[in-house]
């Protein structure tokens, strides 16, 4: 249970702040700067590339604290603060000083191509907080903190929370302050985290003494399809926004980002399920213990499909009040958004079910093919999907296409499972799960 809230954490600090920041915006700032924030999302994909390497961390990690290698695990650990610390801050400084020329990639325009610039610039200075948050909230649970993740997510909330009324409300910084607000409560719940892990008497320490990139590069390869998640999420979110703008202007795209900002939430209990069955599943793997991976993986399989399923329950049956928390009744906004809460949805469940399959594959090193090329599959499929249907069907097919890109995914991914499971029962592995 530990290890289930420190992946829910470390998967929702990124989009905590942007559910905060989506409703200050929608509530204070209007429908331009909701658009702005839509066409920030693919920034946030390209930010969670830090996942590629954390993934395969976590998975190796894991493996360490199977086997009792506690030398390989500091080393690893204290690699990848120095590797992921240094590229964040690298690439903060090109958000702030390249701001212009990202707006104008992403796709905005005019007013709010102008707010996208001012949001980028107030948001590139906590780049490095949520990467170290992200990197390092999974192993608090290996040195009993969970206690201080909890505290540390709710401390940045509120920091995040407090600082968009200070820097919009009182000092009138408009869209650049929320940005801020995300930043410094990033760098502070860092601040916290890090300091965490230099108490000599806990097993798991910061200790920059022995570096080794090898298995950095190692645990980058076996993040691959964090890789490709990410880089079909960017292309994913590139094109329907360019595809909602080509059909009713930026009210789609700011529907597309309360989309987002929802989903972000409560898509991170049905992930967290997910992830932390594959961090659990890659201790049990490395150690052999073919009993225990079973039952947990029955186990955690039933919660996730279970608390996804009440997830889109609950979005579909708030469809109609949802879109309060973020436009005016009236607002074309606010239509579109409660239209696009009661049918996208239903692809929740499914993407669970397909999430879980390829983290026992990944972990197990089954199916590498699948497993890497079904995160870019799956989001390409939907844009795919949105862009050639919408302009015939309307915009009801944006949100449809994600259902039906998740039914063309699962139906590859019950194929692979039979295949796998008639390859086992001819040849049966030991530690495998299926």
């Amino acid at each position: 249970m530990n290890l289930l809230i420190l992946e829910f954490l470390s998967i929702v600090v990124y989009s905590l702040n942007n559910f905060i920041d989506t409703f200050f915006v929608g509530n204070f700032l209007g429908t331009e700067s909701m658009a702005a924030g839509g066409f920030f999302t693919p920034m946030l994909t390209i930010i969670s590339l830090v996942w590629v390497v954390i993934i395969g961390v976590q998975i190796l990690c894991g493996r360490y604290i199977g086997t009792g290698d506690k030398e390989s695990l500091l080393e690893l650990l204290a690699t990848s603060v120095v590797f992921l610390g240094s590229l964040a801050i690298i690439f903060s400084a090109f958000c702030f000083f390249k701001s212009e020329w990202l707006a104008e990639i992403l796709g905005a325009e005019g007013t709010v191509a102008i707010l996208l610039q001012q949001y980028i610039k107030g948001y590139s200075f906590g780049i490095f907080g949520a990467v170290m948050c992200s990197l390092l909230l999974w192993f608090l649970a290996f040195n009993n903190n969970v206690k201080l993740s909890k505290m540390t997510i709710a401390f940045a909330a509120v920091i995040n929370f407090l600082g968009n009324i200070i820097f919009l409300l009182v000092f009138d910084m408009k869209i650049f302050g929320l940005g801020l607000a995300s930043s410094v409560s990033y760098l502070l719940s860092a601040a916290i985290i890090l300091h965490s892990f230099f108490d000599s008497n806990k097993p798991i320490q910061l200790i920059f003494k022995k570096f080794n990139f090898g298995r950095l590069l190692k645990s980058a390869r076996m993040g691959t399809p964090a890789l490709t998640f990410n880089l079909g999420v960017t292309a994913k979110s590139y094109i329907l926004n360019i595809t909602l703008v080509g059909l009713i202007g930026f009210s789609g795209v700011a529907a597309m980002n309360v989309q987002g900002s929802v989903i972000g939430i409560l898509g991170a209990f049905p992930m967290g399920f997910a992830s932390a069955y594959m961090a659990l599943g890659s201790i049990y793997f490395g150690a052999k213990d073919r009993a225990a991976l079973i039952y947990l993986s029955r186990l955690a399989l039933k919660y996730c499909i279970m608390v996804s399923a009440v997830i889109m329950a609950l979005l579909m049956i708030g469809s109609p009040i949802l879109p309060d928390m973020f436009f005016e009744p009236g607002e074309e906004a606010y239509s579109i958004t409660e239209r696009m809460l009661l049918l996208f949805p239903c692809f929740i469940v499914l993407n669970a079910f397909i999430a879980f399959i390829m983290k026992a594959y990944q972990f197990q090193k089954k199916s590498e093919w699948l497993v890497n090329s079904m995160p870019v599959l799956e989001n390409i499929l939907m844009a795919v999907l949105a862009a050639t249907t919408a302009p015939i069907f309307g915009i009801d097919a944006v949100w449809l296409s994600f259902p039906a890109a998740e039914l063309i995914c699962l139906a590859l991914v019950a194929v692979s499972v039979i295949n796998y499971a008639m390859e086992q029962k001819a040849h049966p592995i030991d530690g495998g799960c299926y």
